[in-house]
């Protein structure tokens, strides 16, 4: 789990939202409120497929901008080649079964409810978004929510989504020729002063940056909870480089094939980490010095370019050294 201690939860609830999907009503044990979780944050809930314990990150769908929560909300999508921590909750949790979690992460957070936004889901990445598109329907900004499915039957929340304004909601099923995203045309169409949001598979997410270049810094975000080789597109090899800790006083040679945070822990440091995918944050880190190759899913192109967040766990050194403030 994260360095935080635990937090010891019953599911209160599941419910069955869409062909694979099940929602899991999270409360804790004591009875105590939750901490707050604004839109688009999401926990760190530990699954035992296999009886290997493991961190999954699920957004909080029930996330609202302020006060405290008596419960969270996750959507679990049973994923056909994942490492079994879906499989896993869908076989084997029920209704009173107990679970741990962390407390809320905050890395996709809305700039703005009031702001004009537009909202790109994909499959499950339809999560963080949806309470993003309730607190824009509160501020009565003016939203739009396009949502991408493999098939209707699995569109997951789509009835709560249709219910805060069906007019603002528009659902694309693959294969249906009339149905087929012009996404280029979308994004043109959407004026500059709209926030951009957007969650769901690698290729989908790719798409969208690719095609929002041109946009204003910041003004486009993204969520990952799926892991990638490097968020920019790079294949570009790893290579050896030294890594040096300047408040440890500490340097290591990082191997090629070697993850920083590896090397980082084989010099004795008990650093923060969780995913170990460059999806959580958990394990952040601050540059002091040298060129950042970064491959986590959580920094947008502006802040890459400003060079001082760094994410151990799957993040490298361009240069031949790298200076963490450690």
């Amino acid at each position: 789990m994260p360095a935080h201690d635990p937090i010891e939860v019953q599911v209160r609830a599941t419910r069955a939202l869409a062909r694979d999907v099940v929602e899991y009503e999270l409360a804790r044990i004591d009875g105590a409120p939750l901490e707050p979780a604004a839109p688009g944050a999401h926990v760190d809930l530990q699954v035992e497929p296999g009886g290997a314990s493991q961190l999954r990150q699920y957004s909080i769908t029930n996330a609202r901008p302020r006060g405290t929560l008596d419960s969270y909300r996750i959507a679990v999508a049973r994923a056909a080649n994942g490492r079994g921590g879906s499989d896993w909750l869908h076989d084997t949790i029920r209704r009173g079964s107990r679970l741990r979690l962390g407390r809320p992460r905050h890395l996709f957070a809305q700039t703005d409810p009031a702001q004009p936004a537009l909202f790109i889901a994909g499959g499950i990445g339809v999560t963080p978004l949806l309470p993003m598109a309730r607190a824009a329907a509160a501020a009565r900004a003016d939203w739009r929510l396009v949502y991408l499915v493999r098939g209707e039957n699995r569109a997951a929340y789509l009835d709560e989504l249709l219910e805060l304004d069906a007019k603002r909601v528009t659902l694309h099923v693959s294969g249906q020729e009339d149905r087929r995203l012009d996404l280029a045309a979308l994004l043109e169409s959407a004026p500059a002063a709209t926030q951009v949001y957007c969650c769901g598979p690698q290729g989908l997410m790719q798409a969208v940056r690719d095609l929002s270049r041109a946009r204003a810094p910041g003004s486009v975000r993204f969520e990952s909870f799926g892991g990638a080789e490097s968020a920019t597109g790079t294949d570009a090899p790893a290579r050896g480089f030294e890594l040096r800790l300047a408040r440890s006083g500490l340097s290591v040679q990082v191997a090629p094939g070697a993850s920083v945070l590896e090397a980082i822990e084989r010099l004795g440091i008990a650093h923060p980490s969780s995913c170990r995918e460059g999806i959580c944050g958990s394990c952040e880190s601050r540059v002091l010095d040298g060129r950042c190759d970064h491959r986590d899913q959580i920094l947008e192109e502006h802040e890459r370019r400003d060079g001082d967040r760094f994410f151990p766990c799957v993040s490298r050194c361009a240069g031949d050294s790298l200076t963490l403030d450690l």
